[in-house]
């Protein structure tokens, strides 16, 4: 019998569990080791790795997207109501309230229907399968109001106003700030 560490080790971890001393002993002694040999045509997991590529993220833009997209940079340019029914240019596009948008895109799937036109916003609905258009809801804001959107370079100060003027055919007198006002004489 062989005398060393190794058996009494054995003995004791027999005897307290004997499938890990079985673990233990075919595992302890190189000769009873296997070794693996991993050709270089064999994917070896502990080799050298590759270069990291750059993580591509694609951005994917979906149908609704590009028509909100779309929606939001055309121009309301008037509201309309009478006869029960409002009305809304929203760009080349007439808006009646109830009825659906015409294809905004080539080859539009998504279909659009007017829910609301008021004084202040429209409101679309995207229609779902079952008719409704009521969950997926956008707004547009009605801006009629006159706006400058470019400034044109030169004319800095407003000129002043000439001393007479042809309104519609009539003379009229208009008195500069620096003049005193005369008053009109009747006859």
């Amino acid at each position: 019998m062989k005398t060393g560490p190794l058996p009494i080790l054995l003995s004791v971890l027999w005897a307290l569990n004997p499938t890990a001393a079985l673990a233990e002993a075919s595992e302890t002694l190189p000769e009873s080791r296997v070794t693996i040999v991993v050709e270089e045509t064999e994917r070896n997991p502990f080799g050298q790795r590759l270069a990291a590529k750059p993580l591509v993220i694609e951005q994917a833009e979906t149908e609704e997207a590009r028509l909100r997209a779309l929606l939001s940079t055309m121009r309301v340019a008037g509201v309309s109501t009478g006869e029960g029914t409002a009305k809304a240019l929203i760009g080349p596009v007439v808006a009646v309230v109830g009825r659906p948008l015409p294809a905004l895109v080539a080859g539009q799937r998504e279909s659009l229907r007017v829910l609301s036109v008021t004084e202040e916003k429209i409101e679309l609905g995207f229609v779902e399968k079952d008719g409704t258009a009521e969950t997926r809801t956008m707004s547009l804001p009605v801006k009629v109001q006159a706006e400058v959107r470019f400034k044109l370079p030169g004319q800095v100060q407003v000129p002043e106003p000439s001393k007479e003027s042809n309104l519609e055919g009539v003379l009229n007198s208009v008195s500069s700030p620096n003049s005193a006002a005369t008053p009109p004489t009747q006859p």
